[in-house]
Formats: C-alpha cells, sequence, structure tokens
C-alpha cells in the first residue's frame, strides 16, 4: 500500500468529509450535555448549601473542591478498581 501525494494538493483533502461525519455530531451533543450537566450541579450545590444547609460561601468552596476531585479521580479509581477485580478467564 502506497500512498502518493500529488504536488500542489493539499494534504487536508478529507476535512470536509469529517465535518459532515455523524460521530462528531454525536460526540458534540454528548459533550453540550455533559456541560450542561455540570453546571446544573454546580449550581444545585449552592444552593443546597446556602438555603438548605445555612451556611456561607467558605464551605461552597470546600463542597465545590470535594465534587471536582471526585468528578476526576472517579473514572481513573474506578477503572483501576474493575481490572483488579475481574475474575480471571480459563481457556475452554
Amino acid at each position: 500500500l502506497q500512498h502518493a501525494v500529488e504536488p500542489g494538493r493539499r494534504h487536508v483533502k478529507g476535512l470536509g468529509q469529517v465535518r459532515g461525519a455523524h460521530q462528531w455530531r454525536v460526540l458534540s451533543i454528548y459533550n453540550l450535555a455533559m456541560l450542561c450537566g455540570v453546571v446544573v450541579r454546580g449550581s444545585l450545590l449552592v444552593y443546597f448549601v446556602q438555603y438548605i444547609l445555612h451556611q456561607g460561601s467558605s464551605i461552597i468552596s470546600l463542597f465545590m473542591l470535594a465534587t471536582t476531585v471526585a468528578a476526576v479521580s472517579d473514572p481513573t479509581l474506578g477503572a483501576r478498581i474493575w481490572v483488579l477485580r475481574r475474575p480471571f478467564r480459563t481457556a475452554p
């Protein structure tokens, strides 16, 4: 398999095809939904701490820090725990 580039032609020939691909639309919609979820979660956290717990802004920062650390560390720790707990398969 050989790839030849014609002189004077652009290397990014397929960029127009990528733009119309469905997987980019799905990924963009997913990212938008996740962004909306993060914004709603943060605003509900502020509402909960301020009006339900009747605490000030110092505790809001602590709650937001804790949820951010949990959101970042959860996928990495969850993947490691899943790999460790997965039962070994024996050959048939």
